[in-house]
């Protein structure tokens, strides 16, 4: 049975462990498709803001902490578009500047 990501903010540590999650990696082919200079985020508390940061983060950077991220998004929904090219295209190609508060 899965456990219930209770306090776990970290894209990697949510894929990798064995945990209860909705994958929301869609997301990141809307943030691209618009395009838009800055994007604000305001959701309550609890609504996953940090989490989805990180998606974020493991998406564009190509390591986190030291830790690469190829291979990560692989079995997620962004991975099956374009039959694994929109990773290719996309993944670990951009600077990311990660701060939390």
């Amino acid at each position: 049975m899965k456990k219930l990501p209770i306090g776990v903010s970290n894209f990697q540590e949510l894929v990798q462990g064995d945990y209860l999650f909705c994958d929301k990696t869609n997301m990141i082919a809307d943030f691209l498709k618009k395009g838009d200079k800055v994007t604000l985020i305001t959701r309550p508390r609890r609504w996953g803001k940090t989490l989805n940061m990180s998606m974020l983060q493991h998406f564009f950077a190509s390591e986190v902490n030291g830790v690469t991220t190829v291979g990560l998004f692989d079995d997620l929904t962004i991975g099956k578009l374009e039959n694994g090219r929109y990773i290719s295209a996309h993944q670990g190609k951009y600077p990311v500047i990660m701060n939390q508060l």
